[in-house]
C-alpha cells in the first residue's frame, strides 16, 4: 500500500489538473457563446472591469484627486503621443480591408479615422506647457504595454480581422466617456485653469461620451457575424488589459520603458 502511494497521489493530481481544464473548457464555452448572442452585454461587462482596473491604478486615482504630478502626467501624454498618432492609420487600414465585405463598418472607420487625424498634435501642445520639447518626445519611447497595443490593433487592421479593432475603439472611447471630462476637470483646475495643458484630455472628455453612444450603435448594426463579435470582445479584452498595465507602467508600478 505504502509503495503504491506516490501512483496514487500523481493519479490524484492528474485527476485534479484535468477537471481543472474541464472547468476551464466550459467557462471559456460559456465565453465564446456570449460574446457571439450577446456581444454587447460582454463588452459592458470588459467596460466595468478596465474602469475598476484603471482606477486601482495609482496615476488614475492620483489625477482623479487631483494630486498628480507634472512628471506622471508628461510620462502620460507622452505614451499618448506615440499611440494617438497611429489611431488614424490603423483606422483607415482597417476599413480599406471592409469595404467590399463590410461597406457600412468600412464607411464608419473611415469617417472615424478623419475625426483622430491630428490628436497626437494636442499632445504635443500640453507636453510643450509642461516644459517637455516635441523633440524630446518625438525620440522618447513610449512603455512596453504601449508600443505592445499599438502592434497589436495594427496586426488585426492589417493581417487579422479588421473588424476586431472595434474592441480597441469601444474601450478608449468607454474610458473617456467614464472618467475623462472628470479628470480633464481635475487637471485643469490644479494647472491653471483655461490655460491647462489638458487640451488632449479635456477634448476627448468632452467629445466621447457621443463618441461611446455612436461605437455602441455601429458594433450594433455592423458587427453581424459570430466570428465578427467574437474577435470583437477579444480585442477589447487585450486592449483593456493592455491599456491598465501602460497606466501601470507609467507609474513605475511596473518596469516599462523600453528605453529614454
Amino acid at each position: 500500500m505504502t509503495k503504491n502511494a506516490p501512483n496514487d497521489v500523481g493519479r490524484a493530481y492528474v485527476g485534479w489538473m484535468m477537471g481543472g481544464l474541464g472547468i476551464a473548457r466550459v467557462k471559456q464555452a460559456d465565453q465564446q457563446s456570449k460574446d457571439e448572442q450577446k456581444p454587447m452585454e460582454a463588452l459592458g461587462e470588459i467596460r466595468l472591469s478596465t474602469m475598476a482596473d484603471l482606477k486601482g491604478c495609482r496615476i488614475v486615482s492620483e489625477a482623479l484627486a487631483g494630486s498628480l504630478s507634472n512628471e506622471d502626467y508628461a510620462n502620460y501624454l507622452t505614451n499618448v503621443y506615440h499611440y494617438a498618432r497611429f489611431s488614424p492609420v490603423i483606422m483607415a487600414a482597417a476599413a480599406a480591408r471592409c469595404c467590399t465585405e463590410n461597406e457600412g463598418l468600412a464607411t464608419y472607420l473611415l469617417r472615424h479615422s478623419l475625426e483622430e487625424q491630428g490628436h497626437e498634435k494636442w499632445a504635443l501642445a500640453d507636453l510643450e506647457k509642461l516644459g517637455v520639447s516635441g523633440e524630446t518626445v518625438v525620440r522618447a519611447r513610449p512603455t512596453l504595454a504601449c508600443a505592445a497595443l499599438v502592434g497589436y490593433v495594427h496586426d488585426l487592421a492589417t493581417s487579422g480581422n479588421p473588424a476586431a479593432i472595434m474592441g480597441w475603439m469601444y474601450i478608449l472611447e468607454a474610458v473617456g466617456a467614464d472618467i475623462g471630462s472628470e479628470v480633464g476637470a481635475k487637471l485643469s483646475e490644479n494647472r491653471g485653469g483655461v490655460s491647462a495643458p489638458v487640451q488632449f484630455v479635456a477634448g476627448h472628455g468632452a467629445a466621447d461620451a457621443s463618441h461611446f453612444e455612436d461605437i455602441s450603435r455601429a458594433i450594433e448594426g455592423h458587427i453581424q457575424t459570430p466570428e465578427d463579435r467574437r474577435d470583437v470582445c477579444e480585442a477589447a479584452r487585450v486592449v483593456s488589459y493592455l491599456y491598465t498595465t501602460m497606466f501601470r507602467q507609467v507609474g513605475n508600478e511596473q518596469a516599462g520603458w523600453a528605453w529614454s
